[in-house]
């Protein structure tokens, strides 16, 4: 929806769904599906990770067309589509001993029994035009998932009137405060592709945005992205918050690493993931020249695992 000047101009890069699973995957989705791989056998646990599911918020601060939303909510609906599929087996393997039942799945209406719903995904975008597409994509991929939960239940929740939407503010991120599109807490994740934009190529606003969020630790090197690290490092202040990001891989190069990186790690912050720098790779007409890289942060002190993706050369 913009041409590639507009865009270089924001510093935006659009991201493939296959980037989106790179960061999602150990972010948050490989955890929940071990889970219920786990508790496949147990009713309870079932339940006890379906509500969970129902409980986490997600915010990406740059959304731009809502990709990274998109695809976060569809795959957290698949993941509650399975579940709900094996409560009802597990009810009909007792109903077919000749066991009581308390609520067998099948004579339910189980679109009461959906927790993963739209007004949990929350988005921030400069523009007017990409907010709007992200709200619409979000109808869409919940319509795509509803159909999917009536081809296995023979019923869908019907969505009109529209009352339940994600929310996508209109704005600058480095200028708005987070909590007040999202108050912050232990079920919330920050995921996204921020805009990258280096000293050359970085508007005086961009500038002044980066000098405002990194205060006294700015640095004329750092790139437009680091603001948003830092930002979300303030901003998640429960002790198990998480987040996400893809970044240029210049804020893992030379003098941009103790000014980004060494306020982050003081203030509580670990790295559980990181993707080593790979060739950016996008569905766009003209995909951004550049090497990026994925990093995953969590508060969490009790997460010894930390993973990290190498790429051939």
């Amino acid at each position: 929806v913009k041409s590639k000047e507009a865009r270089r101009h924001g510093g935006e890069h659009y991201t493939t769904e296959a980037n989106i699973l790179k960061t999602i995957q150990p972010l948050f989705l490989d955890e929940y599906r071990d889970r219920l791989d786990r508790a496949w056998n147990d009713k309870g646990q079932l339940t006890k990770l379906h509500n969970e599911l129902g409980q986490l918020r997600f915010l990406d601060p740059a959304c731009g067309c809502g990709n990274f939303l998109v695809v976060a909510y569809r795959e957290l609906r698949a993941l509650e589509l399975e579940i709900l599929k094996r409560r009802r087996d597990l009810d009909m393997e007792l109903i077919a001993a000749g066991k009581k039942v308390e609520r067998a799945q099948l004579s339910l209406d189980v679109t009461a029994n959906i927790k993963v719903t739209l007004d949990h995904f929350f988005g921030i975008e400069i523009d007017e035009w990409p907010a709007r597409i992200a709200e619409t994509a979000m109808l869409l991929v919940d319509h795509l998932a509803n159909q999917q939960m009536e081809l296995e239940f023979g019923v869908a929740p019907d969505r009109l009137p529209i009352a339940i939407a994600s929310k996508i503010r209109q704005g600058n991120a480095l200028e708005i405060d987070w909590n007040a599109v999202l108050p912050s807490n232990d079920q919330v994740m920050v995921v996204g592709n921020p805009p990258y934009a280096g000293q050359k190529e970085r508007t005086a606003e961009q500038t002044a945005n980066l000098r405002s969020a990194l205060g006294d630790d700015y640095n004329g090197n750092l790139d437009f992205v680091s603001a948003w690290f830092r930002k979300a490092s303030q901003y998640l202040t429960s002790p198990n918050s998480r987040f996400a990001f893809v970044a240029t891989s210049s804020i893992c190069q030379g003098q941009s690493v103790a000014p980004l990186w060494i306020p982050i790690l003081k203030s509580g912050w670990s790295i559980a993931f990181a993707h080593r720098p790979f060739d950016w790779e996008s569905e766009s007409a003209n995909p951004a020249g550049v090497h990026v890289v994925i990093v995953g942060l969590a508060r969490d002190s009790r997460r010894g695992h930390r993973t990290l993706f190498h790429y051939a050369a």
